[in-house]
């Protein structure tokens, strides 16, 4: 029994003894992956806030607000600090007109909202088919182009705005970013890291998917 319980012993410790450096080796493994995931979280986070306080320099011919929805026919607190840097943009002569995009009614309740700020009604355009933030790009594109407009200036939140000025770039849109920094997002530094930190992977799935 003693010679048994020994041979038992031995092959234990082998056992242990063959499984313990494969064990080491995956830990650290997966530690580097986890390092290196952080890394890149951290990058794109840093990318995405790139052009976070971004403000137009010249004269452009649209100022195109990216839709973030309506409710009880109100914009939506997000959607509302876009509009306001748009009417500051527009009196600031920075463009003669406003393009808000967003699937109807939303778009519509938008109009009425600078409307009812002193935008003239003949200066606010509308967009009432896009769903995406591509689609509100490339809708108003297409007005633009109809009315021979040429540039741009989008206006977005600070965490959205880097990928909106990418795509613009990509479908071939001159534009000037204008971030609304007075977005309730950006008031609340949980709300600001966790839609940077969203921001960062729809980035990412953006520039994988072509």
């Amino acid at each position: 029994m003693d010679a048994e319980r020994r041979q038992g012993l031995d092959a234990e410790e082998t056992v242990s003894a063959a499984s313990g450096p494969g064990k080491s080796r995956r830990r650290i493994v997966l530690l580097g992956a986890a390092v290196v995931l952080l890394i890149a979280t951290i990058a794109l986070c840093i990318v995405v806030r790139s052009d976070a306080h971004t403000q137009p320099t010249h004269h452009a011919d649209a100022i195109i607000v990216l839709g973030a929805g309506s409710w009880r026919d109100e914009p939506k607190r997000v959607y509302r600090a876009r509009l306001d840097h748009a009417i500051e943009l527009y009196e600031q002569d920075l463009a003669p007109r406003i393009i808000v995009t967003e699937l109807s009614p939303a778009a519509e309740v938008a109009q009425d909202y600078l409307v009812r700020r002193g935008v003239p009604g003949s200066a606010v355009v509308v967009e009432n088919r896009s769903r995406t933030t591509w689609e509100n790009l490339a809708y108003a594109r297409v007005i633009m182009q109809a009315h021979g407009w040429q540039e741009a200036i989008i206006v977005t939140c600070p965490f959205h705005l880097h990928r909106a000025l990418r795509m613009a770039h990509d479908m071939g849109l001159p534009a000037q970013g204008g971030a609304a920094t007075a977005s309730p997002i950006e008031a609340r530094l949980d709300r600001k890291m966790y839609f940077t930190l969203r921001e960062a992977y729809s980035y990412l799935s953006y520039l994988c998917s072509g």
